[in-house]
Formats: structure tokens, C-alpha cells, sequence
């Protein structure tokens, strides 16, 4: 039974592909060709993810090969995290060996993963996407990349042990949990520009970069819990880090987790805001096209039957299914202190 969804604040505006259902059709074609699923059942739920559509709302304006090719990407790694998640798998040593092979197959031109649905999957995109790439911007593709893996290697880990970690350590991670290295990525793959290092990596993009994660982390928490579709067995989320660290109710860590993603939010609007004024044409469209992922990846898990329809529910994906994600304009509250935790606390002293 799907509890109660909160509003989402969320003031930037919505935007999706105007080819997306093309390219959705591309994306699940290649899926199909690649063997990405074992049978119909795997299948459904990785149609059922609705990839290429998040590709779209992040990347509404790019050229469709790029489009389709990221779609292809979150498939794969939908894909590849659903068999991490697997409980038949040896957690802990089978991400790690998954990830020697996902980032060898990223930094060695010519080397070939493992015969296996997600390793020939890999390969083939990795030489699609090295094809339409320059050197810089697959290079920043394969950091994103690590960055993730090492994000759901130590999520894993956690979850082995069954530990919960302290909740700085987490509140760090979060942007990397959300993939935001990886999908920041894509936006310059998208627009073919590269922002130069000296602007890409100062301390205020950075920290624009993970604060847009930390907001997606907390709203993929929020709907997955009161969803039914997150697992304690899969690893911690902001949720349960909250209700172990400040021993309170689930109710308390919602309301908690809602009013840390609200007060970063309110500060990654108008520090972005700031930013922009004197930015070159390039970053002021990568400063745009974070806001492309804060809000395309709400919109997009509102109708993703992974989302809507979760599996410890459904034998099989309900098609048109909704969650009917109430977005405002306005966040909860009217503070903007930030939210005690010190990794994202710093975002405040820029």
C-alpha cells in the first residue's frame, strides 16, 4: 500500500524530448538486441524503469543519437544494479568484481568485459559512446561512473554488515549515490561542450553539482519509502540514517529528509542564480541543465511504474500507472538555515 506522498517543492519548470517516445522505442529495441534480460518477467521491470524517458527530461534539447544513447546507459545500469541488489548474488565481492570490469572496460581502449548480458551490453555502448565522445568528456563520463560504483560498492557494504553509517558520512555520499558525477556528465556529452576545469571543478560548481544529487537522493528516499519499492536489505537511505542517528519515528525522518532537501534546494536555486550572471554560454548550460535533473528525475519516477507499480507489490509492472507527485512552487517551510549535517552545511559558506 503506497503511503501518503508529500509535496515535492520543486520551482523549475518541467521539460521532456519532444522525440522521447522515439527514442524510448530505440533505447528498448537495443536492450532487446544487447540480451539485457534473462526472460519476459526481467524484461517487463526493465521496460518498466522507463530509462530512456529520464534521459529525456534530463537532456530535453540534445541531439536524439545522444539521447537514445544515455537511455541505453540507464537501462544498462538499472540493469546492472538490479543484479547487485539480487540477493542471490555474493553482495560485496560481486560489486566489486562487477566494478574492476565496468571501469577496466572505461579506461582501456580495446579491453572486453566478461560474455554476460551486462558485460556485452557495456561494450557495446562504451564503443557507441567513445565514438561520439571527445577525450575529455569520456574521461569525465568514466570519473561519473566510478563515482557511482564506489558510491553502491560502500552502499552495499554497509548493508552486509548491516551497519547504518553516521549521518555525515552518508549525507556526503548522497550526490554520489544519485549518480550526479555521471549524469553531470552527460550534460556536456549532450550540448558538445566541454566547461573548461578551472570552472567545471571550483569549489561553487561542485558543490551546485552534489547539492542538485543530494535533492534527487532525498526525493528517490522519499518516494521509495513511502512507496514500497526501497529495501533495508539493499543498504541505508536518508530515511533510515535519520530515524537511526536522531532515534525518531519514520515519520519524524520524512519530515526530516523533506526539510533538508528543501533548505538545499532553496540554496542550489539561488546560488546557481548567482553563478550564472558572469558564467560563459557553456556552463551557464550546464548550470541549467542541473535544474533539468533535480526536476526531470521527480517527474520522471511520478510515472515510472518501477516507481508506481514496485515489485514487492506487483508480480508485473502496471502500464499508465501514476504516483500523482504533488510539485510546488513554494518549499514547506520558510527556513533557510542549513540542515545540520556538515558536508552540506559548507554549501552555505560560499
Amino acid at each position: 500500500m503506497i503511503a501518503p506522498l508529500p509535496r515535492f517543492y520543486c520551482p523549475i519548470e518541467p521539460a521532456v524530448h519532444p522525440r522521447a517516445a522515439a527514442i524510448e522505442r530505440r533505447a528498448i529495441d537495443w536492450m532487446d538486441q544487447t540480451g539485457l534480460y534473462r526472460d519476459a518477467r526481467e524484461r517487463a521491470w526493465g521496460v518498466a524503469t522507463r530509462s530512456a524517458e529520464l534521459a529525456c527530461r534530463v537532456l530535453p534539447t540534445c541531439p536524439e543519437d545522444k539521447a537514445w544513447l544515455f537511455g541505453a546507459w540507464n537501462y544498462w545500469s538499472f540493469a546492472l544494479t538490479d543484479r547487485i541488489e539480487d540477493e542471490r548474488e555474493p553482495s560485496a565481492r560481486g560489486i566489486a568484481d562487477l566494478t574492476v570490469h565496468v571501469l577496466r572496460a572505461l579506461e582501456e581502449p580495446g579491453y572486453r568485459p566478461p560474455r554476460n548480458r551486462c558485460g556485452e551490453a557495456l561494450a557495446d555502448l562504451v564503443d557507441r559512446t567513445r565514438g561520439c565522445t571527445t577525450t575529455v568528456q569520456f574521461r569525465r563520463l568514466a570519473d561519473g561512473v566510478r563515482d557511482w560504483l564506489l558510491a553502491a560498492s560502500w552502499r552495499v557494504a554497509n548493508a552486509a554488515r548491516h551497519t547504518v553509517p553516521p549521518l555525515d558520512d552518508f549525507a556526503a555520499m548522497l550526490p554520489s549515490l544519485a549518480a550526479a558525477r555521471l549524469f553531470a556528465a552527460w550534460l556536456e556529452i549532450a550540448e558538445g561542450t566541454e566547461v573548461p576545469a578551472k570552472s567545471r571543478w571550483s569549489n561553487a560548481v561542485q558543490a551546485l553539482t552534489s547539492a542538485a544529487g543530494f535533492v534527487v537522493g532525498c526525493d528517490n528516499a522519499l518516494v521509495g519509502h513511502l512507496t514500497g519499492h526501497a529495501g533495508t536489505d539493499h543498504g541505508p537511505d536518508m530515511i533510515t540514517v535519520l530515524m537511526t542517528h536522531r532515534q525518531c519515528s519514520a515519520a519524524a525522518a520524512v519530515a526530516g529528509t523533506i526539510s533538508a532537501r528543501d533548505r538545499v534546494l532553496t540554496r542550489f536555486l539561488g546560488l546557481r542564480n548567482r553563478l550564472a550572471k558572469g558564467a560563459t554560454p557553456g556552463l551557464r548550460r550546464y548550470l541549467k541543465g542541473l535544474g533539468h535533473y533535480v526536476r526531470g528525475c521527480l517527474d520522471w519516477m511520478n510515472t515510472a511504474p518501477r516507481y508506481a507499480t514496485p515489485s514487492r507489490h506487483h508480480v508485473l509492472p502496471v502500464t499508465g500507472a501514476s504516483l500523482n507527485l504533488v510539485i510546488s512552487r513554494f518549499p514547506g517551510e520558510l527556513a533557510i538555515e542549513p540542515p545540520g549535517m556538515a558536508p552540506v552545511d559548507q554549501w552555505w559558506r560560499l
